[in-house]
Order: C-alpha cells, then sequence, then structure tokens
C-alpha cells in the first residue's frame, strides 16, 4: 500500500516516507488527525472496539499495526486445504482419479526419470519452495521499477540489484490452483494446460503466444479498442526473459528443465493439478463466513462486492 505501482498511486502522499503514508492512513480510517474527515462515513472505531475487545479511543487503538494484524487474522484464517489429493495422501485411495494419479507421478518424478520435475520447485505442503527461478512467462504490463521506459519487469532484480535475479519470480504456492486464473506473474496464460505446455517449451509457447495476437487475446483486455499498442516491448522483453533461463541452463543453475511431456501427460498433470483445489473455495455457501454481507453498506460506505460476468453475485 506504499508503493506508486501497487495501491497508492502519486495520488496520496506523493513523495512522503513510507511511515508517513500508514500513519496517515491509519488516521483516515481511524478518523482522527490529518485523516479526519476523509470517510464520508465510518464506523471504524466500534469494529475495532468489537475486535480487539477494547474501549481505547481511535488514536490509539487505530494504528497501522492493528489494521496490519487484523487483515493478518482474517488471511490467516482461510485455509482451504481440504482437497482430493490431501484426502489421498490420509489414506483414501479412492480420492484420486487413475488419470490423476498418473499426474501426480509425472508431478512429483524428475526429468532425468521420464517425469515432469515440477516437484523441484512447487515442494513441500504449500508446492512452493518459497525461492524464485526464471521461468520466462510472457512479459507483458506495465513492469515495476524498471526505470527504462520499455515495461520490462525484472522481478527479483529490483529488489536486489543483482543482473543475475532478472526475470526471477517466487514460485507460487498450487494450493487451489485450478480457482485462481490466469497464472503467472503477468497474468498471460489462461489455462492450466497452457501452464503445463510452457514448461515443455518456453520459446515455442512464447512465440505461440504472441502469434496468436499476445496479451490482446486475453479476456482482461477484451474491451481496449487501443490494445495492440500498450506494450510495444513486450515480446522483446520476453525474449530477453528466455535469453536469461538460457544462461541459466547453460551455467547449470537453473531448476527448470524442459519436460518433453506429450498430450496425453499434459492432460494428467492439468487432472491432478486441479486436486489441489479444495471444493470450498468455488462455493459461495462454503465460503460465507469470509463474505462480507452484501446487503450492508461496510463501515465506511465503500465495501466492494464481486459480481460474475452474469451480474450475479460471486
Amino acid at each position: 500500500m506504499t508503493s506508486v505501482d501497487e495501491m497508492k498511486t502519486t495520488d496520496f502522499e506523493d513523495g512522503s516516507s513510507n511511515a508517513s503514508i500508514r500513519s496517515h492512513l491509519a488516521a483516515r480510517i481511524g478518523n482522527y488527525g490529518e485523516g479526519s474527515g476523509e470517510l464520508a462515513s465510518s464506523t471504524w472505531v466500534s469494529e475495532f472496539q468489537a475486535a480487539f475487545a477494547s474501549s481505547e479511543a481511535a488514536e490509539e487503538l487505530i494504528s497501522f499495526d492493528n489494521i496490519a494484524l487484523a487483515i493478518s487474522e482474517y488471511e490467516r484464517s482461510m485455509v482451504f486445504i481440504d482437497s482430493p489429493w490431501k484426502d489421498y495422501i490420509e489414506g483414501n485411495n479412492n480420492a484420486l482419479s487413475n488419470q490423476q494419479k498418473q499426474g501426480a507421478i509425472l508431478f512429483l518424478t524428475s526429468v532425468d526419470d521420464g517425469g515432469a520435475g515440477c516437484a523441484s520447485c512447487h515442494s513441500g505442503d504449500q508446492f512452493s519452495d518459497g525461492l524464485h527461478h526464471v521461468i520466462a512467462f510472457p512479459q507483458i504490463g506495465p513492469g515495476k521499477g524498471d526505470g527504462d521506459g520499455n515495461n520490462d519487469d525484472f522481478g527479483r532484480a529490483r529488489e536486489t540489484g543483482n543482473r543475475n535475479d532478472r526475470y526471477h519470480f517466487r514460485t507460487a504456492s498450487l494450493l487451489n490452483i485450478s480457482a485462481t486464473a490466469p497464472y503467472g506473474h503477468s497474468g498471460a496464460y489462461e489455462t492450466l494446460r497452457q501452464v503445463v505446455r510452457h514448461y515443455d517449451n518456453p520459446r515455442g509457447r512464447v512465440a505461440d503466444f504472441f502469434d496468436q495476437g499476445g496479451w490482446c487475446q486475453l479476456q482482461q483486455f477484451a474491451d481496449i479498442s487501443d490494445c495492440a499498442s500498450l506494450y510495444p516491448f513486450a515480446e522483446t522483453n520476453s525474449n530477453q526473459a528466455l535469453q536469461q533461463l538460457n544462461r541459466e541452463r547453460d551455467n547449470n543453475t537453473a531448476l527448470f528443465q524442459n519436460t518433453q511431456i506429450n498430450n496425453n501427460e499434459t492432460d494428467q498433470i492439468v487432472a491432478f493439478l486441479q486436486a489441489l483445489t479444495d471444493p470450498c473455495v468455488e462455493d459461495r455457501d462454503c465460503l460465507a463466513p469470509w463474505i462480507a454481507d452484501p446487503a450492508l453498506p461496510g463501515p465506511d460506505g465503500m465495501q466492494l462486492n464481486a459480481i460474475g460476468e452474469d451480474g450475479d453475485l460471486l
């Protein structure tokens, strides 16, 4: 929320320190000090008093630390791991289909042993090693912090300043992956099948992506009239990411190897990935405890209620 590129924009506290930005946000929510009156209506004080079982005044109770604590507790409560895969590893041999079991074997088997090698990075209970790797997904979007005007997203290198970290992104968890499209740091792939095929031939899949219309083929750009002119350097940037991957392969520092799997094996891996999703995340009734009541305006009248293409609540 202190980042211009992500949440803050240049309209709020432009040029201020991170500490000043956070203090101002807390004052806005608490309706005190420099944030007094910035929200047209607010019941946040009573909400915080109830949540923290406190009678403290807003100035003491609604601090940035307590805001972060409240959000983190909400996030911490959302543990959706009751997937068919969890059921299977806990002893129910019928929890997965034969196709999903074959996909699991490919996923967990190294490339050298004839598998897809996915678990080299997507490991552990969360299916992520928590580290950063270059995968060379298509480089589309505005980028962040590149400073050269070419909309290039340098990934981890932006934080470390290390040229060797360029185009490295953290390994995503695969829990509930079938419900979290689009995929990749830029949302360039719309289906799990596209993602799996990228691992088989990244250069070929990136070329296909741009040959088929690039970002303009994606749903999120469907209504953009001048779509093709948005990111003129996207293909060049994508090729640079591929070159970085090739350098790491030449240096034997890349865990990502071409999988050389066929179409049937691709289907098996996709089927396995679908088994990592807890059915609750696709059931509004099951998710109801985590969804704000759409009949209410929220504590400050600015509550967002998600709807689908048909206008129905998600």
